[in-house]
């Protein structure tokens, strides 16, 4: 989100506010205030309670009346005005009085219809002299008899209508015109946050695949380095010769060939239990597939190999007689074995190399002496079973 479109969404929602609010302020200027009017029951307990009072109130402009027009007797004043106010003042009490006894007295204690009320007092002659003819005073309605009581004031002052309720707004319309440019701001707030967090989470989950995938490598890299190291250093047996010696078998006063393997350990770490096994056979039909190669306690040779040493295994012997019937191809003659031991590393388990030799060529005349002119020589190759290294 880029900062234009956030100052955009703040515009957009100021004038939403602003809009709310003017339709608030006409809606209230559009309805009326209805004043309550008191209730009957409230101005006649008002009247009944301050009747005393009003009576006695009453009384007050008649005796201020009374009292000015004799003042003026007395004075002589003639002047039009002033006798014309206070002949208003004085009729308005009266009609202040009689309207008073009315609203006070109840309908029962009322005098009958038939009985006119009494005459009010004359003024004097100077008075009515002077003030212009006034109608006179309407006399208050005496209601019949039996009727309920009224007061002045609930017959005076009409039921006011009551006022129509204003319509609620919907949902919407609040929604969309109570929201305010804070809200908005508040929003807009929450919403950023969530986006910032989302972000950090996808970075720390990164980071976390990243630390793993750098934790992963790490360790195989110290395994390549542990491997390399154990492979490198550790003890590593492989038969590496055969010896042969021609001696004279004082039995039968022949030519023997006597066979000593020769193992080597390549590492530059010592052997721990080493165990070399060698067995000899001569058979007269090569070895079949699968051959399962034998061995016995006595073709046992218990050792140790120090690094870059050479051991030898239990030797073996052939005639001159078989040589030759191996090199005419009617025999077939084959050394097999292993070599067992452990390594000086922990946890590596225990190490197996196995060989098997098959005598493929003779050379020369094994049944006489080697000299110059008889150069006898051994040649054996691998088979194509039983060999292999861990």
């Amino acid at each position: 989100m880029k900062v234009k479109h956030v100052f955009a969404a703040l515009l957009l929602a100021c004038g939403i506010g602003q809009s709310a609010l003017a339709q608030e302020e006409t809606a209230a200027e559009a309805t009326p205030e209805v004043a309550a009017a008191p209730a009957p029951a409230a101005q006649e307990s008002r009247q009944s309670g301050h009747g005393k009072t009003s009576h006695r109130s009453a009384h007050r402009p008649r005796k201020h009346a009374a009292k000015t027009a004799s003042t003026e007797q007395a004075s002589g004043t003639s002047e039009p005005a002033a006798a014309a106010a206070k002949a208003d003042s004085a009729a308005a009490g009266q009609t202040e009085t009689a309207a008073a006894a009315a609203a006070d007295k109840p309908a029962a204690q009322s005098a009958p219809a038939d009985k006119a009320p009494e005459p009010a007092a004359p003024a004097s002659a100077t008075t009515l002299a002077m003030t212009p003819a006034t109608p006179p005073a309407a006399a208050p309605a005496v209601p019949p008899p039996g009727a309920t009581p009224v007061s002045a004031a609930a017959d005076a002052a009409p039921a006011a209508p009551a006022a129509a309720a204003p319509a609620q707004p919907s949902w919407r319309d609040s929604f969309l015109y109570n929201i305010k440019a804070t809200d908005v701001l508040l929003a807009l707030f929450a919403g950023l946050l969530v986006l910032i967090a989302r972000t950090q989470a996808r970075r720390l989950d990164e980071t976390a695949r990243a630390a793993a995938g750098t934790a992963q490598a790490a360790e195989k890299t110290a395994r390549t380095a542990e491997n390399a190291l154990v492979a490198g250093q550790r003890a590593f047996m492989f038969l590496r010769e055969f010896k042969t010696f021609l001696h004279v078998d004082d039995a039968s006063g022949q030519y023997r060939w006597t066979l000593h393997p020769v193992w080597e350990n390549s590492g530059n770490t010592p052997t721990k239990g080493l165990e070399i096994y060698t067995t000899y056979r001569l058979l007269d039909e090569p070895l079949a597939p699968g051959y399962d190669f034998p061995s016995t306690a006595e073709d046992r040779v218990t050792a140790i190999a120090g690094p870059r040493a050479l051991v030898e295994g239990a030797p073996g012997s052939i005639g001159a007689e078989d040589l030759a019937a191996v090199q005419q191809g009617k025999k077939y003659f084959y050394i097999w074995g292993r070599a067992e031991y452990h390594d000086i590393f922990d946890g590596t388990g225990r190490h197996t190399t196995r060989f098997c030799n098959q005598l493929v060529q003779v050379i020369g005349d094994p049944g006489a002496p080697i000299s110059e002119h008889n150069m006898v020589q051994l040649m054996f190759g691998f088979h194509g079973e039983h060999n292999g290294a861990d």
